[in-house]
Protein backbone atom coordinates (compact mmCIF):
# COMPACT_ATOMS: atom_id res chain seq x y z
CA UNK A 1 0.00 0.00 0.00
CA UNK A 2 1.04 3.36 -0.89
CA UNK A 3 -0.04 6.82 0.31
CA UNK A 4 -0.63 8.28 -3.07
CA UNK A 5 -4.88 9.30 -4.32
CA UNK A 6 -3.89 7.99 -7.69
CA UNK A 7 -3.42 4.46 -6.39
CA UNK A 8 -5.44 1.48 -7.65
CA UNK A 9 -7.48 0.16 -5.36
CA UNK A 10 -9.58 -4.16 -5.71
CA UNK A 11 -12.45 -3.18 -3.70
CA UNK A 12 -14.37 0.25 -3.60
CA UNK A 13 -15.28 -0.63 0.10
CA UNK A 14 -11.50 -0.56 0.95
CA UNK A 15 -10.54 2.49 -0.85
CA UNK A 16 -9.30 4.58 2.38
CA UNK A 17 -8.21 3.15 5.32
CA UNK A 18 -7.94 5.49 8.23
CA UNK A 19 -9.12 8.81 9.11
CA UNK A 20 -7.74 12.24 9.43
CA UNK A 21 -5.63 14.63 7.03
CA UNK A 22 -3.43 11.76 5.44
CA UNK A 23 -5.71 9.04 5.15
CA UNK A 24 -4.53 5.70 3.26
CA UNK A 25 -5.80 4.64 -0.46
CA UNK A 26 -5.49 1.31 -1.08
CA UNK A 27 -4.06 -0.51 -3.93
CA UNK A 28 -5.14 -2.91 -6.55
CA UNK A 29 -2.59 -5.79 -6.07
CA UNK A 30 -3.38 -8.28 -8.66
CA UNK A 31 -1.42 -8.05 -11.90
CA UNK A 32 -3.02 -7.91 -15.12
CA UNK A 33 -1.88 -10.15 -17.98
CA UNK A 34 -0.71 -9.25 -20.84
CA UNK A 35 0.39 -10.40 -24.08
CA UNK A 36 3.44 -8.82 -24.52
CA UNK A 37 7.33 -9.26 -24.42
CA UNK A 38 8.07 -5.94 -24.83
CA UNK A 39 5.24 -3.17 -24.14
CA UNK A 40 5.14 0.16 -24.89
CA UNK A 41 2.86 2.58 -22.82
CA UNK A 42 -0.29 3.49 -24.03
CA UNK A 43 -0.38 -0.31 -25.39
CA UNK A 44 -2.41 -0.36 -21.89
CA UNK A 45 -5.09 0.75 -23.49
CA UNK A 46 -6.28 -1.92 -24.99
CA UNK A 47 -6.61 -4.07 -22.32
CA UNK A 48 -9.61 -1.96 -21.54
CA UNK A 49 -12.95 -3.78 -21.83
CA UNK A 50 -14.52 -2.46 -25.07
CA UNK A 51 -17.29 -0.30 -24.97
CA UNK A 52 -19.01 -2.37 -27.13
CA UNK A 53 -18.95 -5.17 -24.43
CA UNK A 54 -19.89 -3.42 -21.63
CA UNK A 55 -23.48 -2.56 -19.67
CA UNK A 56 -26.23 -5.14 -21.19
CA UNK A 57 -29.62 -5.83 -20.11
CA UNK A 58 -29.39 -9.12 -18.35
CA UNK A 59 -30.23 -12.04 -21.09
CA UNK A 60 -30.58 -9.39 -23.85
CA UNK A 61 -28.44 -7.57 -26.72
CA UNK A 62 -29.72 -4.56 -25.74
CA UNK A 63 -27.18 -2.02 -24.53
CA UNK A 64 -27.52 0.18 -21.36
CA UNK A 65 -24.54 1.68 -20.48
CA UNK A 66 -22.00 2.19 -23.73
CA UNK A 67 -18.52 3.24 -21.88
CA UNK A 68 -15.63 2.78 -19.50
CA UNK A 69 -14.76 3.52 -17.39
CA UNK A 70 -17.73 4.04 -15.36
CA UNK A 71 -18.66 6.38 -12.37
CA UNK A 72 -19.01 4.54 -9.43
CA UNK A 73 -22.63 5.85 -8.93
CA UNK A 74 -23.20 3.61 -12.04
CA UNK A 75 -21.21 0.92 -11.07
CA UNK A 76 -23.23 0.31 -7.99
CA UNK A 77 -26.23 0.68 -10.45
CA UNK A 78 -25.02 -2.23 -12.67
CA UNK A 79 -24.39 -4.16 -9.66
CA UNK A 80 -26.93 -3.74 -7.31
CA UNK A 81 -30.51 -2.95 -9.44
CA UNK A 82 -32.16 -6.16 -9.47
CA UNK A 83 -35.18 -7.53 -11.66
CA UNK A 84 -38.41 -7.05 -10.33
CA UNK A 85 -41.01 -9.62 -10.57
CA UNK A 86 -43.87 -8.69 -12.98
CA UNK A 87 -47.37 -9.36 -13.74
CA UNK A 88 -47.44 -11.96 -17.01
CA UNK A 89 -50.27 -9.79 -18.26
CA UNK A 90 -50.09 -6.54 -16.95
CA UNK A 91 -46.38 -6.01 -16.66
CA UNK A 92 -46.96 -4.53 -13.32
CA UNK A 93 -44.41 -4.82 -10.27
CA UNK A 94 -45.71 -7.88 -8.05
CA UNK A 95 -45.44 -6.56 -3.80
CA UNK A 96 -45.37 -8.98 -0.83
CA UNK A 97 -49.25 -8.56 0.19
CA UNK A 98 -48.00 -8.08 3.65
CA UNK A 99 -45.02 -5.94 3.49
CA UNK A 100 -46.44 -3.89 0.38
CA UNK A 101 -42.06 -4.40 -0.74
CA UNK A 102 -41.67 -5.03 -4.50
CA UNK A 103 -40.57 -8.96 -5.04
CA UNK A 104 -37.74 -9.56 -6.96
CA UNK A 105 -37.14 -12.58 -9.10
CA UNK A 106 -35.09 -15.10 -7.66
CA UNK A 107 -32.42 -17.91 -9.87
CA UNK A 108 -32.75 -21.68 -8.44
CA UNK A 109 -30.69 -20.89 -5.75
CA UNK A 110 -33.29 -18.35 -4.09
CA UNK A 111 -30.42 -15.58 -5.44
CA UNK A 112 -31.81 -12.29 -6.72
CA UNK A 113 -31.80 -11.66 -10.54
CA UNK A 114 -30.06 -9.06 -11.42
CA UNK A 115 -31.15 -6.39 -14.19
CA UNK A 116 -27.94 -5.50 -15.76
CA UNK A 117 -24.69 -6.89 -16.84
CA UNK A 118 -21.57 -5.49 -16.36
CA UNK A 119 -19.85 -6.95 -18.97
CA UNK A 120 -20.86 -9.30 -21.73
CA UNK A 121 -17.76 -10.95 -23.39
CA UNK A 122 -20.19 -13.00 -25.57
CA UNK A 123 -20.49 -9.91 -28.16
CA UNK A 124 -18.21 -9.77 -31.45
CA UNK A 125 -15.60 -6.98 -30.84
CA UNK A 126 -14.88 -4.68 -33.21
CA UNK A 127 -11.04 -4.58 -32.93
CA UNK A 128 -10.73 -8.72 -33.04
CA UNK A 129 -13.40 -9.86 -34.81
CA UNK A 130 -14.46 -12.17 -33.03
CA UNK A 131 -15.79 -12.62 -29.33
CA UNK A 132 -13.60 -12.45 -25.98
CA UNK A 133 -14.63 -15.59 -24.33
CA UNK A 134 -13.75 -17.60 -27.69
CA UNK A 135 -10.26 -16.58 -26.84
CA UNK A 136 -10.20 -16.97 -23.06
CA UNK A 137 -10.58 -13.82 -21.90
CA UNK A 138 -12.65 -12.81 -18.21
CA UNK A 139 -12.55 -9.06 -16.96
CA UNK A 140 -12.28 -7.41 -13.59
CA UNK A 141 -13.30 -3.98 -12.05
CA UNK A 142 -10.27 -1.79 -10.95
CA UNK A 143 -11.34 1.16 -8.84
CA UNK A 144 -9.20 4.38 -9.00
CA UNK A 145 -9.83 7.62 -6.81
CA UNK A 146 -9.76 10.31 -8.80
CA UNK A 147 -10.56 14.45 -7.62
CA UNK A 148 -12.69 13.07 -5.03
CA UNK A 149 -14.49 10.86 -6.44
CA UNK A 150 -14.15 7.24 -7.94
CA UNK A 151 -14.00 5.62 -11.34
CA UNK A 152 -14.26 1.93 -12.09
CA UNK A 153 -12.27 0.81 -14.99
CA UNK A 154 -13.04 -2.39 -16.80
CA UNK A 155 -9.65 -4.32 -17.77
CA UNK A 156 -9.59 -7.91 -19.82
CA UNK A 157 -8.22 -10.41 -17.89
CA UNK A 158 -6.88 -13.90 -19.73
CA UNK A 159 -7.55 -17.29 -18.40
CA UNK A 160 -3.94 -18.15 -19.82
CA UNK A 161 -0.44 -16.41 -21.28
CA UNK A 162 -1.33 -18.11 -24.38
CA UNK A 163 -4.96 -16.08 -24.60
CA UNK A 164 -3.32 -12.85 -23.78
CA UNK A 165 -1.09 -13.13 -26.66
CA UNK A 166 -3.67 -14.47 -29.42
CA UNK A 167 -5.89 -11.00 -28.00
CA UNK A 168 -3.01 -8.48 -28.38
CA UNK A 169 -2.03 -10.50 -31.74
CA UNK A 170 -5.74 -10.15 -33.29
CA UNK A 171 -6.21 -6.36 -31.78
CA UNK A 172 -3.00 -5.63 -33.06
CA UNK A 173 -3.53 -7.12 -36.60
CA UNK A 174 -7.11 -5.66 -37.05
CA UNK A 175 -6.50 -2.26 -35.72
CA UNK A 176 -2.80 -1.41 -36.52
CA UNK A 177 -2.92 2.13 -37.46
CA UNK A 178 -4.44 3.35 -34.92
CA UNK A 179 -1.99 1.36 -32.28
CA UNK A 180 0.74 2.52 -34.55
CA UNK A 181 -0.20 6.17 -33.97
CA UNK A 182 -0.17 5.58 -30.27
CA UNK A 183 2.80 3.99 -29.87
CA UNK A 184 4.60 6.53 -31.84
CA UNK A 185 2.98 9.45 -29.67
CA UNK A 186 6.16 7.73 -26.87
CA UNK A 187 8.53 6.23 -28.65
CA UNK A 188 11.27 7.11 -31.97
CA UNK A 189 12.70 3.97 -32.53
CA UNK A 190 12.61 0.78 -31.61
CA UNK A 191 16.12 -1.34 -32.07
CA UNK A 192 16.23 -5.00 -32.04
CA UNK A 193 19.65 -6.52 -32.09
CA UNK A 194 20.09 -8.39 -35.19
CA UNK A 195 20.47 -11.96 -34.31
CA UNK A 196 16.92 -11.16 -32.61
CA UNK A 197 14.73 -11.33 -35.30
CA UNK A 198 11.77 -13.20 -36.41
CA UNK A 199 13.42 -15.60 -38.71
CA UNK A 200 15.97 -16.91 -35.54
CA UNK A 201 14.93 -20.05 -34.98
CA UNK A 202 16.74 -19.48 -31.10
CA UNK A 203 14.26 -16.61 -30.47
CA UNK A 204 11.71 -17.43 -27.68
CA UNK A 205 9.30 -14.90 -26.57
CA UNK A 206 6.95 -15.68 -24.34
CA UNK A 207 4.77 -12.94 -25.49
CA UNK A 208 4.21 -10.73 -28.60
CA UNK A 209 6.88 -7.54 -29.43
CA UNK A 210 7.27 -4.75 -31.60
CA UNK A 211 10.07 -3.69 -33.64
CA UNK A 212 10.26 -0.91 -36.23
CA UNK A 213 11.89 -2.30 -39.24
CA UNK A 214 14.55 -0.02 -41.82
CA UNK A 215 11.64 1.96 -42.89
CA UNK A 216 10.55 2.88 -39.66
CA UNK A 217 7.54 1.26 -39.79
CA UNK A 218 5.86 -0.63 -37.02
CA UNK A 219 6.26 -4.81 -37.54
CA UNK A 220 4.53 -7.50 -35.26
CA UNK A 221 6.89 -10.31 -33.59
CA UNK A 222 4.56 -13.09 -33.07
CA UNK A 223 4.86 -15.47 -29.38
CA UNK A 224 6.79 -18.56 -29.53
CA UNK A 225 4.80 -19.84 -26.26
CA UNK A 226 2.27 -21.77 -27.81
CA UNK A 227 5.55 -23.83 -30.14
CA UNK A 228 7.65 -23.80 -26.86
CA UNK A 229 5.18 -25.35 -24.88
CA UNK A 230 4.87 -28.21 -27.37
CA UNK A 231 8.16 -28.92 -27.35
CA UNK A 232 7.78 -29.01 -23.24
CA UNK A 233 5.09 -31.12 -23.74
CA UNK A 234 7.70 -33.30 -25.67
CA UNK A 235 10.51 -32.95 -23.67
CA UNK A 236 8.03 -33.96 -20.33
CA UNK A 237 6.69 -37.22 -22.16
CA UNK A 238 9.86 -38.72 -22.86
CA UNK A 239 11.98 -37.08 -19.51
CA UNK A 240 12.25 -40.51 -17.89
CA UNK A 241 12.89 -42.53 -20.32
CA UNK A 242 16.05 -39.50 -21.70
CA UNK A 243 17.16 -39.70 -17.53
CA UNK A 244 17.21 -43.09 -17.92
CA UNK A 245 19.35 -42.88 -21.28
CA UNK A 246 21.19 -40.02 -19.98
CA UNK A 247 21.86 -42.13 -16.34
CA UNK A 248 22.57 -45.43 -18.11
CA UNK A 249 25.63 -43.71 -20.68
CA UNK A 250 26.70 -41.93 -17.42
CA UNK A 251 27.15 -44.83 -15.62
CA UNK A 252 28.55 -47.33 -17.71
CA UNK A 253 27.93 -45.94 -21.51
CA UNK A 254 24.67 -48.47 -21.79
CA UNK A 255 21.32 -47.73 -23.42
CA UNK A 256 19.28 -47.90 -20.36
CA UNK A 257 19.76 -48.51 -16.24
CA UNK A 258 18.17 -52.66 -16.58
CA UNK A 259 21.80 -53.46 -18.09
CA UNK A 260 22.79 -52.33 -14.65
CA UNK A 261 23.55 -53.80 -11.46
CA UNK A 262 22.43 -52.25 -8.17
CA UNK A 263 26.04 -51.46 -7.53
CA UNK A 264 27.17 -50.21 -10.96
CA UNK A 265 24.14 -47.52 -10.60
CA UNK A 266 26.03 -46.35 -7.48
CA UNK A 267 29.39 -46.11 -8.95
CA UNK A 268 30.89 -43.61 -11.11
CA UNK A 269 31.67 -44.26 -15.00
CA UNK A 270 35.38 -45.07 -14.11
CA UNK A 271 34.41 -47.42 -11.33
CA UNK A 272 32.20 -49.44 -13.54
CA UNK A 273 34.49 -48.87 -16.86
CA UNK A 274 37.99 -49.52 -15.03
CA UNK A 275 39.38 -52.67 -12.69
CA UNK A 276 40.04 -51.96 -9.19
CA UNK A 277 43.27 -50.57 -7.85
CA UNK A 278 44.40 -53.92 -7.08
CA UNK A 279 43.75 -55.39 -10.74
CA UNK A 280 44.84 -52.24 -12.23
CA UNK A 281 48.02 -52.61 -9.78
CA UNK A 282 48.98 -55.85 -11.40
CA UNK A 283 49.03 -54.88 -14.69
CA UNK A 284 50.85 -51.47 -14.07
CA UNK A 285 53.08 -51.11 -10.91
CA UNK A 286 51.37 -48.22 -8.74
CA UNK A 287 53.52 -45.02 -9.54
CA UNK A 288 54.60 -46.31 -12.83
CA UNK A 289 53.59 -45.51 -16.32
CA UNK A 290 53.52 -48.44 -19.08
CA UNK A 291 53.21 -48.04 -22.94
CA UNK A 292 51.15 -50.53 -24.78
CA UNK A 293 52.37 -50.61 -28.54
CA UNK A 294 50.46 -51.79 -31.75
CA UNK A 295 52.57 -50.67 -35.04
CA UNK A 296 52.59 -47.18 -34.42
CA UNK A 297 49.67 -46.81 -32.33
CA UNK A 298 50.00 -46.74 -28.48
CA UNK A 299 48.40 -46.72 -25.82
CA UNK A 300 49.49 -45.38 -22.61
CA UNK A 301 48.55 -46.74 -19.00
CA UNK A 302 49.70 -44.68 -15.52
CA UNK A 303 48.89 -46.02 -12.23
CA UNK A 304 49.13 -42.66 -10.14
CA UNK A 305 45.75 -42.90 -7.67
CA UNK A 306 46.68 -40.67 -4.23
CA UNK A 307 49.78 -39.89 -6.14
CA UNK A 308 49.69 -36.43 -7.35
CA UNK A 309 49.12 -34.96 -10.67
CA UNK A 310 51.29 -36.72 -14.10
CA UNK A 311 52.14 -34.17 -16.72
CA UNK A 312 52.45 -35.70 -20.01
CA UNK A 313 54.90 -33.55 -22.76
CA UNK A 314 55.11 -36.28 -25.49
CA UNK A 315 52.05 -37.59 -26.72
CA UNK A 316 52.78 -37.96 -30.96
CA UNK A 317 51.98 -41.51 -30.78
CA UNK A 318 49.67 -42.15 -27.81
CA UNK A 319 45.53 -42.46 -28.67
CA UNK A 320 44.92 -43.83 -25.58
CA UNK A 321 45.39 -42.89 -22.11
CA UNK A 322 43.98 -44.48 -19.09
CA UNK A 323 45.18 -43.46 -15.41
CA UNK A 324 44.04 -44.47 -11.84
CA UNK A 325 44.64 -40.49 -10.69
CA UNK A 326 44.64 -36.75 -12.52
CA UNK A 327 46.40 -36.17 -15.36
CA UNK A 328 47.60 -33.10 -17.26
CA UNK A 329 47.51 -32.91 -20.95
CA UNK A 330 51.09 -30.57 -22.29
CA UNK A 331 50.98 -31.68 -25.69
CA UNK A 332 48.58 -31.94 -28.60
CA UNK A 333 46.16 -35.13 -28.51
CA UNK A 334 44.51 -37.02 -30.84
CA UNK A 335 42.48 -39.99 -28.78
CA UNK A 336 40.60 -40.56 -25.65
CA UNK A 337 41.35 -40.05 -22.07
CA UNK A 338 39.94 -42.40 -19.53
CA UNK A 339 40.61 -41.11 -15.88
CA UNK A 340 39.16 -41.62 -12.23
CA UNK A 341 40.66 -37.79 -11.07
CA UNK A 342 40.88 -34.69 -12.92
CA UNK A 343 42.22 -34.27 -16.49
CA UNK A 344 43.89 -30.49 -16.89
CA UNK A 345 44.65 -29.19 -20.43
CA UNK A 346 48.03 -27.14 -20.06
CA UNK A 347 49.54 -24.86 -22.33
CA UNK A 348 51.36 -26.60 -24.16
CA UNK A 349 48.26 -28.03 -25.35
CA UNK A 350 46.95 -26.41 -28.82
CA UNK A 351 44.99 -29.08 -30.79
CA UNK A 352 42.66 -32.49 -29.44
CA UNK A 353 41.04 -34.39 -31.43
CA UNK A 354 40.02 -37.93 -31.63
CA UNK A 355 39.83 -40.66 -33.88
CA UNK A 356 38.27 -43.51 -32.97
CA UNK A 357 40.18 -46.33 -35.78
CA UNK A 358 43.07 -45.46 -33.69
CA UNK A 359 41.61 -45.76 -29.98
CA UNK A 360 40.34 -48.66 -31.23
CA UNK A 361 43.64 -49.79 -32.24
CA UNK A 362 45.64 -48.78 -29.01
CA UNK A 363 42.82 -51.06 -27.14
CA UNK A 364 44.38 -53.69 -28.36
CA UNK A 365 47.59 -52.78 -28.27
CA UNK A 366 50.05 -54.84 -26.16
CA UNK A 367 52.76 -54.37 -23.80
CA UNK A 368 56.06 -56.21 -22.71
CA UNK A 369 54.11 -58.91 -20.63
CA UNK A 370 51.95 -59.77 -23.66
CA UNK A 371 48.78 -57.70 -22.14
CA UNK A 372 46.86 -55.58 -23.90
CA UNK A 373 45.15 -52.23 -22.85
CA UNK A 374 41.88 -53.35 -22.76
CA UNK A 375 42.58 -55.37 -19.86
CA UNK A 376 42.83 -52.69 -17.49
CA UNK A 377 38.93 -52.16 -18.77
CA UNK A 378 36.27 -54.42 -17.34
CA UNK A 379 34.68 -56.77 -19.57
CA UNK A 380 37.64 -55.12 -21.99
CA UNK A 381 37.57 -58.09 -24.30
CA UNK A 382 34.29 -57.19 -25.47
CA UNK A 383 35.17 -53.57 -26.50
CA UNK A 384 38.33 -55.26 -28.41
CA UNK A 385 36.17 -58.10 -30.17
CA UNK A 386 33.73 -55.54 -31.28
CA UNK A 387 36.49 -54.30 -33.81
CA UNK A 388 36.09 -57.18 -35.31
CA UNK A 389 32.48 -58.56 -34.59
CA UNK A 390 29.35 -56.22 -35.25
CA UNK A 391 28.13 -58.50 -31.90
CA UNK A 392 29.01 -57.43 -28.77
CA UNK A 393 30.19 -60.48 -25.87
CA UNK A 394 30.11 -59.32 -22.97
CA UNK A 395 31.77 -61.84 -20.26
CA UNK A 396 30.06 -62.21 -16.87
CA UNK A 397 31.78 -60.07 -14.54
CA UNK A 398 30.53 -59.43 -10.81
CA UNK A 399 26.63 -59.96 -11.02
CA UNK A 400 26.29 -58.98 -14.55
CA UNK A 401 24.88 -61.36 -17.25
CA UNK A 402 25.56 -62.01 -20.87
CA UNK A 403 24.43 -58.90 -23.12
CA UNK A 404 24.66 -59.68 -26.79
CA UNK A 405 23.11 -56.27 -28.46
CA UNK A 406 25.81 -54.29 -29.78
CA UNK A 407 23.25 -51.12 -30.00
CA UNK A 408 23.28 -51.18 -25.57
CA UNK A 409 26.59 -49.95 -25.68
CA UNK A 410 28.77 -46.75 -27.11
CA UNK A 411 32.65 -47.56 -28.57
CA UNK A 412 34.99 -46.11 -25.49
CA UNK A 413 36.62 -44.37 -28.41
CA UNK A 414 33.09 -41.59 -29.24
CA UNK A 415 32.71 -41.21 -25.10
CA UNK A 416 34.40 -37.65 -25.79
CA UNK A 417 34.31 -35.57 -29.38
CA UNK A 418 35.65 -31.87 -29.72
CA UNK A 419 34.28 -29.73 -32.62
CA UNK A 420 35.85 -26.02 -33.47
CA UNK A 421 38.12 -26.64 -30.22
CA UNK A 422 40.28 -23.64 -29.82
CA UNK A 423 42.46 -22.42 -26.82
CA UNK A 424 42.26 -19.55 -25.35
Amino acid sequence: NATTPEDYVENPDDIVTGTGPDPTYNQNNKDLMMGESIGVKSNQLIYMVPVGCMGYYAGTTEQYLAKNPITYSEYLTLTTTYKYKRDPITGEILCDPTTKEPIYEEDGAGNKVLQYEEVNLGIVANKIGKTLTSIGATYKPVFRRINGTVLVYYYLDFTSEQAANDFFSLYYKNDKENMDAYIKMYVKNIVWSDTASSTNSTLHLAGNAIKMNGTGELELVDDTLEADLAIDDVLSANRDKWYDTYLGYSKKMVSNTSLLTSDQLTNDIYTNLVVDNTEFDGIVPYKTQQYFTNGSVQALAINNHDAGVVTLNDLDNVNLIIASGDVAINDDFNGLVISAGTVNVLGGCRNITNDAVLVRKAMSAKDSNNKVAADLLRDGDAYISHMNSSVISVSSNDLESKIDREEDYIKLSELITFENWTKR
